[in-house]
């Protein structure tokens, strides 16, 4: 069909639109600009006396959008013919041809041209068998000749350039830079300097985000112009209700007025999407983060392996955790360092406990300050109950890697100075229940026996 080019004059100061056609003088369009802020016009019911919106609006000052300006320039890709840019991944596609030819072209010139070897005829008048022996020569075999650098020349005919050597090994290294799958395989394989690795992989993140900057801009933009106008009354209702709970939570609808719109906020994209086996990199970092951090004492160990879980996509990471792999088991376990096993007591094993984390627990009772307090007799004698009540732990851990049902364990050599207390672990109630109980029947021990333990 027949078309044409309309232009559009956004005047900022008396806050209008204009739209000229070609061969027409006088503007095809002179309206108030639909991106001008506006606020409802209220007034008072005649029954009620109710303030309520009349339909009208008035000029507020200022746009929803950007200078008023509704369309967002873009080109973030010079290369491109057409309308749209290209991905990052097209840009990739022409090394690997390059490589791919490359190789290609070095099998071509092994396979087409065989290892030719030239001797003089000297050679074959003084040995009319050489060139046999040559050919069906053994390893080892001594072939005695007139003159050995002379007389023979190999044609490396299936060598390739060195230059073709050098393009394919700039490709690779340029398709490195681009997919930037990982940064440890910036160096290839050699001695760098840390400066050096930082500017590699500086070069290397500029030509990866040079097009994505560009494209985070424009949603950006998006982004920021749209909560504009869903903060005005012309373009929302005046409430509308949306889903707050978490993950997969039961869904906790609260009512969002535009009121909570008109706040000062900032837009930050990551266009992660645009990035080449953007999967990896994520999982490639969540690794470094977890290496890094698992071992410092400030980090939760839960919260650190349910970061590492969700980074490979784990839809539930909850169910990867053993029951009562909690605060409450590591509690239970220390009290009984603390209340039991240090005052020579032993304690019964219940099966269905958290054994490895109990274990865990107690390896570390020699590294307690009360037991460095105790004299060398009573560590020795610690040491013993404490390992008697591991070997318990142990044993049900056993039983439970055969696929047996593990039975009801007791504590070798009985009760002990306070006594033998039977475990009850179980769900984070019980194990909050039991701390409670053994905790005051301990000191009700304490008390009818004071000085012992």
């Amino acid at each position: 069909g027949e078309m044409t080019v309309l232009y559009e004059v956004h005047d900022r100061m008396k806050r209008r639109r204009y739209t000229f056609a070609p061969g027409v003088e006088d503007p095809i369009e002179d309206v108030e600009h639909p991106m001008r802020a506006m606020k409802p016009v209220y007034a008072p019911d005649p029954f009620t006396g109710e303030m309520l919106m009349t339909g009208e609006y008035e000029p507020e000052g200022g746009f929803l959008t950007d200078g008023g300006f509704p369309y967002i320039p873009l080109r973030f890709d010079s290369t491109a013919s057409g309308f749209y840019g290209e991905p990052p991944m097209r840009y990739g596609e022409d090394l690997q041809k390059v490589i791919v030819e490359s190789i290609s072209r070095r099998i071509d010139l092994l396979k087409r041209n065989q290892r030719i070897l030239l001797a003089s005829r000297r050679e074959r008048d003084s040995n009319a068998d050489i060139g046999h022996q040559l050919e069906t020569g053994r390893d080892g075999e001594v072939i005695w000749v007139e003159d050995v650098n002379q007389s023979f020349k190999e044609l490396g005919f299936g060598a390739p350039p060195p230059d073709q050597i050098g393009i394919e090994k700039d490709a690779r290294g340029y398709e490195e830079q681009s997919m930037g799958v990982s940064q440890m395989a910036m160096g290839g394989g050699k001695k760098v300097t840390a400066t050096q690795a930082s500017l590699e992989a500086s070069y290397g993140q500029l030509n990866r985000e040079w097009m994505q900057d560009k494209v985070a801009v424009v949603f950006e933009t998006v982004v920021r112009n749209t909560l504009r106008m869903m903060a005005d009354a012309r373009y929302l209702p005046e409430e509308f209700l949306i889903n707050v709970a978490k993950d997969e939570a039961d869904p906790v609808y609260e009512a969002v007025t535009t009121d909570m719109l008109r706040v000062r906020y900032s837009v930050d994209i990551e266009t992660g999407s645009m990035s080449p086996l953007t999967e990896q990199l994520e999982r490639e970092d969540a690794l470094a983060l977890f290496n890094y951090t698992i071992q410092l004492p400030e980090i939760d160990r839960r919260e650190a392996i349910n970061g590492l879980l969700k980074a490979f996509k784990v839809a539930d990471p909850d169910k990867y955790f053993k029951p009562g792999m909690d605060a409450d088991v590591i509690k239970l376990a220390s009290m009984e360092n603390l209340l039991y096993l240090l005052k020579g007591a032993a304690v019964n094993v219940s099966p269905d406990e958290n054994h490895e984390v109990h274990l865990q627990i107690h390896s570390q009772i020699g590294q307690m300050p009360e037991f460095q307090q105790l004299l060398p007799a009573q560590q020795q004698a610690v040491m013993q109950i404490a390992q008697q009540h591991m070997a318990q732990h142990q044993q049900f851990l056993q039983q439970m890697a055969q696929g047996q049902a593990p039975g009801a364990g007791g504590a070798p050599g009985g009760g002990g100075d306070i006594g033998s207390v039977r475990e009850r672990a179980g769900t984070e109630g019980n194990i909050v229940s039991l701390v409670r109980s053994n905790a005051q029947e301990v000191s009700q021990e304490l008390q009818r026996a004071p000085g012992q333990g």
